[in-house]
């Protein structure tokens, strides 16, 4: 059994299928995590909801993002998607998104709302142990100190959540938007690894590598996985599929990368 980590899909259905073939995916066997931003920017928003929702193999499993953070805030008082001119939503590929799900030839009225309650259940993280190795998977970060810097550009979910083994409180606005004081917190010893999106990778100049103190040996490419922090104990895996990019998984078990649209 090999268990993957994939973020930030953002409407890229084929690109996802695609993926399972190069990692020659068995749903038998394998686990196949999707830590948020199923959502929004590329074109097959609605296939990939139908698909996660309707077909996909129990073995796959889905973390809120912040992508699906601005839908649930814009549900209207009859529990029907919304996209206001003032909603972060709608300048975030909501309306777009609304047109795919409302013009996909399987939509019937009653889909929104099961869209927005399928939204609604997903877990803010995963705590998984694989060869004894403890790790966290979240959208976006995690919460280092009490108080948190409010770095974020928009509050939806109001969650605080308790992880064994670690202090700090974390709230949900810190897993699901959290960036800058994620990427440049440098001192952390945290006692297990972090396994998240949300920022992508072949947007941070090497500049800003420099000041995280990035080995060179660690970036190999721009638009590879980026692990950091120190020994290097968090790792960001959205390279930027939406943003000229590609698609890259982690597999937990051996830390072997794979990579659509290299």
């Amino acid at each position: 059994m090999s268990t993957y980590c994939v973020s930030d899909l953002h409407g890229h259905f084929d690109e996802l299928i695609d993926l399972l073939e190069v990692i020659e995916f068995d749903p038998e066997k394998d686990r196949l995590f999707i830590l948020g931003d199923i959502i929004d920017c590329g074109p097959q928003s609605a296939e990939l909801l139908w698909w996660l929702m309707k077909e996909a193999p129990r073995s796959i499993y889905c973390l809120l993002g912040n992508h699906e953070d601005m839908l649930w805030a814009a549900v209207d008082d009859i529990n029907c998607l919304a996209v206001r001119r003032n909603d972060p939503w709608s300048y975030n590929g909501g309306f777009e998104t609304l047109r795919q799900i409302r013009s996909f030839d399987k939509y019937y009225p009653e889909w929104e709302a099961e869209i927005i309650e399928w939204i609604e259940n997903l877990p803010l993280c995963y705590d998984l142990n694989i060869n004894g190795r403890r790790f966290i998977l979240v959208h976006a970060a995690l919460q280092e100190q009490v108080e948190y810097p409010d770095d974020i550009c928009f509050k939806g979910f109001q969650d605080i959540l308790e992880i064994d083994g670690w202090d700090v409180p974390q709230r949900s606005q810190a897993m699901l938007w959290n960036r800058i004081s994620w990427l440049y917190d440098k001192y952390t010893e945290w006692p297990f690894d972090i396994v998240c999106g949300h920022t992508p990778v072949n947007t941070i100049h090497n500049s800003r590598l420099d000041d995280l103190e990035i080995p060179w040996q660690q970036r190999k490419e721009e638009k590879s996985i980026l692990h950091f922090g120190k020994g290097l104990r968090k790792h960001l895996i959205d390279c930027g599929l939406s943003k000229g990019g590609c698609l890259a998984c982690l597999r937990l078990d051996d830390m072997r990368e794979f990579y659509v649209l290299w």
